[in-house]
């Protein structure tokens, strides 16, 4: 009999900025294939939630207080899911911040840095330091966002990274592929998180009237769902994806489609 995601079980995953949205809901999902889940997050209290309500339904996961852009955090991250678990099998790069909505020449320069810090060189140091460790067989997914393949005023940095991630994820999949290692990139559309939420209300007061203008731009006429990107994570990370490297997986709803 074919058994979907059977590879998870006993298997290794760290998830940053996987206390809330869709790091939570990947770090769910895959704890609930049997894997072994590491979630990374600067906060505390999201974090050790996340691993309560894992443990909860019967699965295996630990926090580690991690701000990625920090590359000692990173170190320790990974020096500490070895000791505990023995392997780094999958990775899931999901940290990151919006920054703030501001044209160019307002655009603070320190702002633009820390934009970049975490969004991009989070996931180019947990590479750099996790890769060692990982055999032939493992996977990584790097969360990109619809913004990494459009733009739109007042999103210079975070548009600017998410396409930086893109580029990053590829050229690590044609390096990695020697190792026997995927990289893949997701890049999601809109989907209602803390971030998300953050962000439409450095646009506008009537964030309600916002959401609904929105949830119009998808074909599908609706937001999408954190447990929906993390189905995508899952299937990218798992075997039934072995031929697939170097693949930006657009889960926007057909945002992308409209011209």
């Amino acid at each position: 009999m074919f058994r979907v995601f059977e590879e998870f079980k006993g298997k290794t995953a760290i998830i940053t900025g996987g206390g809330t949205g869709i790091g939570r809901a990947t770090a769910l999902r895959l704890a609930e294939l049997g894997a072994n889940v590491v979630i990374a997050s600067r906060s505390e209290a999201d974090g050790v939630a996340t691993v309560r309500e894992i443990e909860e339904l019967g699965g295996s996961a630990a926090f580690i207080q991690t701000d990625v852009a920090k590359e000692e955090q990173i170190i320790a991250l990974v020096n500490q899911t070895i000791e505990r678990f023995g392997s780094i099998d999958y990775m899931y790069n999901n940290s990151a911040i919006t920054g703030d909505n501001e044209l160019l020449e307002d655009y603070k320069t320190e702002t633009f840095d820390r934009v970049f810090d975490v969004n991009v060189r989070g996931q180019q140091l947990l590479m750099k330091y996790a890769v060692p460790h990982m055999k032939p067989g493992s996977a990584i997914v790097n969360c990109a966002s619809l913004h990494g393949t459009i733009a739109m005023a007042g999103d210079v940095a975070y548009s600017a990274s998410k396409h930086a991630v893109i580029g990053l994820g590829k050229s690590a999949a044609a390096e990695l592929a020697a190792k026997g290692i995927r990289v893949n990139i997701v890049a999601p559309g809109p989907v209602p998180t803390k971030m998300m939420r953050r962000y439409e209300e450095l646009l506008t007061d009537d964030v309600d009237a916002l959401e609904q203008a929105i949830a119009q731009l998808p074909v599908l006429k609706r937001y999408g769902t954190p447990e929906e990107v993390a189905n995508a994570v899952v299937f990218l990370l798992s075997d039934m994806a072995s031929y697939i490297v170097g693949h930006v997986l657009m889960v926007d709803g057909g945002c992308s489609i409209i011209r």
